[in-house]
């Protein structure tokens, strides 16, 4: 797609924005934050110790205002996060926070070339 754009020469810009804070939570054992979770992910991939950039959702309109004004992004990948996390790191935060220890379920992740 991307590339059919470059080629009719259609002015874009594309932003990545990580991995949002609300779907990198785990569940709770209690199900105590359920509602608060939109997708809970207890799926630890590979050691769980590679960061990865997060946003939080209300901020991303703020980062799309900003960016499409900058003149400088017009036809560019920009990538915009608020904070990189682990996954081990935000399952060691909540555990303290809460008091409940989380099952953390290892995932393989395999790169296929």
């Amino acid at each position: 797609m991307l590339n059919h754009i470059k080629r009719i020469y259609l002015p874009y810009t594309v932003i990545d924005v990580g991995w949002f804070y609300q779907i990198s939570l785990p569940q709770l054992p209690s199900g105590r934050i359920k509602t608060k979770v939109s997708y809970a992910f207890n799926e630890m991939i590979g050691s769980g110790d590679v960061r990865f950039a997060l946003t939080h959702t209300p901020d991303i309109g703020k980062y799309v205002a900003r960016i499409i004004a900058d003149p400088r992004t017009l036809n560019k990948m920009v990538f915009v996060y608020a904070e990189m996390w682990t996954q081990n790191r935000i399952f060691d935060v909540l555990e303290e926070k809460s008091g409940e220890k989380i099952v953390r379920k290892s995932v393989s992740c395999r790169i296929l070339i």
